[in-house]
């Protein structure tokens, strides 16, 4: 500093003190940011194409969202033509951000930390010399200050592959780490949490879906990852070790996440003091869906095996997802007086997939599927898919808590067995314990009297025939119950004949009569909104319909669930007469 009191005049020596603060305060802020100007930083050796822990990379780009950043030593081993389509690439990718990445990705997940800690609003892309293999990366150490990480940037900044800017493909992983960019404010920032990899990387994995990058779909990020899935599905879902089985994982789970439940189920979790599976299960309950993250899970290996156009429960949205299907891993043809047994090797949060054929003409009696657990006590979601022999599909779940049970196909009227099963085992132990299980199943043919005395026996067995209650549904209570309820979700609604009578696809089906665990699994609601009516309804037993006169924020705050709310014809609507409002 004694040269500077020498070579200038007071006014700027107080002008150099200032900019001098300011560094040190405001480390790398918008007054440094100019075309040109080179600065250090620390870079992972990890992912470095020579092991560097720091580089000297010089601001080529700015946008309105993005400063871009590249690495000096990638430039000076390029030739003049590389250096030409680099400038022209590095163009792209900052209006590709500033118009594309950046306003859909932070309408959908949320905003990045902005300014953040370098006091700029702008995102920092650092284009630098990467391993094969690797197009980018986010390390969330850059978010904390000096004094408690050394090597922090002190900055918003993800990392991209040079490789990736000069084949015009690096937009792509642009959008993948800024969703990490924007998950660390989310959850590290704002609810001092940390997201579980494997959803994190899920969301990211979308993110290319959701900016337009995977159409077309041949040559895109989607095919190759359905590609890897493809030859290896038997991944251990919650587990990530960063290999390419785990990325494939992901990117099909958020595709179906996504067909199935909409942008909400990865966006609104995101927003969630909770990580995880733990995320997704109460995201499932507060839109009154019945099932548990273990088997939607269970769902979605059902889907990759039979995929049915249109189903979003047992197939992809996506209609570029709509043509593969995963081969079974065990075929297995199965005649009277045949007994196999077959050893599964699993591990958490992993799939199977098995195939069972009969011939035609079996005689009456039944197929007969015995699980059991070698060693632990993995807890278990099985479906079984049954052909029938009418063409059509029935597909039940079960839970198996210990790891053991048995599932039962008894034969159709007419005495005949379906052509073929596949059966869908995941097992849903703790990931982190990552220990494996050997899941037995015994197969073979028995009896109408044997079925019989299952029926009366087994608690822990599931029946391919029991009736099917699925959504708008009409059940009642097994016995004398004279009440008929219709479902939705999770929930189930009182219904009279009268209403009944009103609903063109309800008047004539008959209730499925369930048992008392059945009928419990459904919370009863008495919330009703007719279609055209904006206002929600209590129901009370005198037929009188009561309005909540309160605010969205307070019918919450009161503890009800939306996903209660029933929405009914006008017509039902005006069979309830008019009662007191319920104010709190």
């Amino acid at each position: 500093m004694l040269s500077i009191v020498k070579l200038f005049p007071r006014r700027h020596f107080i002008l150099c003190i200032l900019l001098a603060v300011i560094t040190v305060l405001w480390p790398h802020s918008v007054l440094s940011a100019t075309i040109g100007q080179s600065e250090q930083f620390f870079v992972n050796k990890n992912y470095d194409q020579i092991g560097r822990t720091q580089l000297t990379a010089t601001l080529r780009v700015q946008g309105d969202h993005a400063s871009v950043y590249l690495d000096d030593r990638f430039l000076n081993g390029i030739t003049s033509s590389q250096a030409a389509t680099v400038e022209a690439n590095l163009k792209t990718l900052t209006s590709e951000f500033d118009l594309k990445i950046y306003p859909i990705e932070t309408a959908t997940w949320g905003s990045e930390p902005n300014p953040g800690i370098d006091g700029d609003s702008k995102t920092v892309i650092l284009v630098e010399s990467l391993l094969p293999g690797f197009g980018g990366y986010f390390d969330g150490v850059h978010q904390f200050p000096i004094e408690q990480a050394l090597n922090s940037n002190r900055r918003e900044i993800i990392f991209i592959s040079a490789d990736a800017l000069l084949a015009g493909n690096a937009s792509m992983y642009v959008a993948h780490e800024f969703q990490h960019l924007i998950s660390f404010n989310q959850k590290e920032t704002l609810h001092n949490t940390s997201e579980e990899i494997w959803l994190n990387e899920t969301r990211s994995e979308y993110s290319t879906s959701l900016v337009g990058y995977n159409r077309p779909f041949l040559g895109s990020n989607l095919s190759r990852r359905l590609s890897v899935f493809t030859r290896e599905p038997e991944d251990n879902l919650l587990r990530w070790d960063n290999t390419p089985s785990d990325y494939g994982s992901a990117m099909m789970l958020g595709e179906y996440l996504i067909g199935r439940y909409g942008q909400s189920i990865l966006s609104e979790t995101l927003k969630s003091k909770l990580t995880g599976a733990a995320s997704l299960n109460a995201w499932l309950a507060s839109r009154g869906e019945r099932e548990k993250f273990s088997e939607v899970v269970n769902d979605w290996a059902v889907a990759n095996i039979i995929n049915i156009p249109g189903d979003t429960r047992y197939g992809y949205a996506n209609t570029d997802l709509a043509g593969p299907r995963l081969p079974p891993g065990i075929r297995q043809s199965l005649r009277p007086g045949d007994q196999f047994t077959t050893i599964v090797d699993t591990k958490p949060w992993q799939s199977s997939w098995h195939e069972y054929l009969f011939p035609s003409g079996l005689s009456d009696g039944a197929a007969r599927f015995r699980l059991g657990n070698s060693g632990s006590n993995h807890t278990l979601v099985a479906s079984i898919v049954v052909f029938e022999n009418d063409g059509k599909k029935n597909i039940r779940q079960t839970t198996f808590d210990s790891g053991a049970g048995a599932i039962y196909i008894p034969s159709d009227s007419s005495g005949n067995l379906p052509s073929k099963v596949f059966l869908v085992i995941t097992d849903i132990a703790d990931p982190e314990q990552n220990m494996s299980a050997n899941i037995s199943i015994a197969s073979d043919i028995i009896s109408s009297e044997a079925l019989a005395l299952a029926r009366e026996s087994e608690s822990k067995s599931l029946f391919t025939d029991a009736p099917v209650v699925g959504e708008n549904s009409l059940i009642k209570r097994r016995g004398s119950e004279k009440e008929v309820y219709v479902i939705a979700g999770r929930y189930k609604r009182l219904l009279t004949q009268q209403a009944q009578a009103l609903y063109g696809h309800l008047a004539n089906q008959k209730p499925v009569e369930v048992d008392d665990t059945v009928f419990n699994s459904y919370v009863t609601s008495n919330y009703i909104r007719p279609e055209s009516d904006k206002k929600v309804y209590a129901v009370w037993p005198d037929n009188t319909k009561h309005w909540f006169n309160m605010t969205g924020q307070q019918f919450t705050d009161s503890g009800r669930d939306w996903g209660a709310i029933f929405v009914i014809s006008d017509a039902e609507g005006k069979l309830f007469a008019p009662g007191t409002d319920i104010k709190q």
